[in-house]
């Protein structure tokens, strides 16, 4: 149940993108006698180190439900990167100098509008020698297929770039009593070869965590669904030279709600200006309604000064570096009491009766996962009974050792305190047994051993719920 409540900004961006960009008509391939319209991401700006090369994919999405071409051919025209940096293309390419053509198959299927499509086609860059930092260059992705309309577009690359590398912050940040303030200093050095004009910071808060104080240079996104995190949005101007160390003038700080059990918050800093960088969760799409905070400004202290340099202002952050972020865990002194009900009914021999089961969370915490799910249901059907149909989330524990029973698993994203989750088992009575008894029990990890249920002990005091009996004739 530690598990992390949201994912990784660069990660999550690439999701919320599908939901922003702009790829033509909307309509259902099912619905229209258009090609599907498959449309390239627009690629973030790609700064290059110093020494060493950085690979560069795309990402592409389909306006339709249905995509299958198979006769993708992708140009990708690099020859404005002569005078900047090194090129080498993927192996299913053909480079004629600085221009290669991609065969590709863009195929996929979706519940949803627009869908990501994958590519086998990339470019691994590396700067020229000498080149110097703020050099800029472009390249251009086109393509065509019989099958699908290809809207390409065109991506820059720039020598150097500022490089945010946070200070140290625990990754446990240990347990504390409802309604505690939970504060978390926040500082990060330019590592970087080019200063930056201004940065960025991106907060997360898992849903039992409030952000305890508002900044008026803070923006607070609050999404729609429940389970899914509040973020805030901070920028602060002023330079941030090379070699510069500075840290939040107050720690962030964030406050336990009555629902909170295993909380996580999570931040990333970056330069301000590199727009893509945050574009994706700020736009319409990503589900976010943003308001403006108010009160004091948050500023930033400079602990360390930073150096003069010659090279220009950078925008972009120096790629393949993955120290500008943290995620931090702590938890709450709460409860979360799972329960789940029983089951009884009369059948003949080959008759079919459902089993309807539940799992219900009484709170009075939230129990959010982060994708790795909650409890489930662990149930051994009557003797005497064959198991002809389940939920869809339901499953033999072991199918090597099928006595063992079913497995319905919870939510992938954890239960809310109030809610109830319901799930079906299908038996067929092969042989009528007076008072067959199986069982229901809730099970707190999926593929703990038999009469283990780690995280319970944690938050879920009261095992009086925790089983129940299914019981025919």
């Amino acid at each position: 149940m530690r598990s992390t409540v949201f994912r990784r900004t660069t990660a999550l961006a690439a999701v919320a993108a599908a939901l922003t960009i702009g790829i033509g008509a909307t309509a259902d391939a099912a619905t229209t006698t258009t090609k599907p319209v498959v449309t390239l991401q627009t690629p973030y700006e790609l700064a290059l180190p110093a020494k060493g090369s950085v690979e560069e994919n795309w990402t592409w999405y389909a306006n339709a439900k249905h995509v299958d071409a198979s006769d993708v051919t992708l140009t990708i025209d690099a020859r404005g990167l002569a005078k900047v940096a090194k090129v080498a293309f993927s192996g299913n390419c053909t480079a004629h100098g600085l221009v290669a053509t991609c065969p590709e198959w863009f195929q996929g299927d979706s519940t949803s509008v627009p869908q990501g499509i994958g590519a086998a086609s990339q470019i691994v860059v590396s700067a020229l020698p000498g080149a110097k930092p703020g050099a800029t260059g472009s390249y251009r992705i086109t393509g065509h297929s019989s099958a699908a309309t290809i809207v390409g577009g065109t991506g820059w690359v720039t020598v150097g770039g500022p490089d945010f590398k946070l200070a140290p912050i625990a990754p446990n940040l240990g347990t504390r009593p409802l309604g505690s303030v939970v504060s978390v200093p926040v500082g990060f050095t330019n590592l970087g070869d080019r200063p930056a004009n201004g940065s960025r910071a991106l907060f997360f808060a898992s849903p039992g965590l409030s952000f305890a104080t508002h900044y008026a240079n803070c923006r607070y996104g609050h999404y729609s669904r429940a389970g899914v995190a509040n973020v805030a949005l901070c920028s602060f101007p002023g330079a941030v030279r090379v070699g510069e160390q500075v840290a939040l003038a107050q720690p962030l700080r964030l406050r336990f709600t009555s629902r909170a059990l295993f909380e996580q918050t999570q931040g990333d800093v970056g330069p301000w200006g590199d727009t893509q960088a945050w574009s994706w969760i700020t736009a319409p799409g990503s589900g976010y309604v943003w308001t403006q905070g108010k009160g004091a400004v948050l500023g930033l202290k400079v602990l360390k000064p930073g150096r003069a340099t010659s090279a220009p202002y950078g925008t972009a952050q120096l790629a393949d570096t993955y120290d500008h972020d943290f995620i931090a865990g702590v938890t709450a002194k709460n409860t979360a009491d799972f329960g789940t009900t029983g089951f009884s009914a009369k059948a003949t021999a080959g008759q079919q009766v459902t089993a309807k089961l539940t799992l219900a969370n009484h709170g009075p915490a939230d129990l959010w996962s982060g994708g790795n799910g909650g409890p489930g249901l662990m149930i051994t059907p009557p003797p005497g009974t064959t198991v002809v149909a389940t939920s869809a989330t339901c499953s033999l524990f072991d199918p090597a050792k099928p006595q063992e029973g079913y497995f319905c698993a919870g939510s992938a994203f954890g239960q809310g305190s109030g809610t109830t989750s319901t799930f079906t088992l299908t038996l067929r009575v092969d042989q009528v047994i007076a008072g067959a008894t199986g069982s229901v029990r809730v099970r707190y990890q999926q593929y703990a051993r038999p009469g283990q249920n780690p995280y319970s002990a944690w938050y879920d005091t009261d095992t009086r719920n925790d089983s129940a009996s299914i019981r025919l004739n």
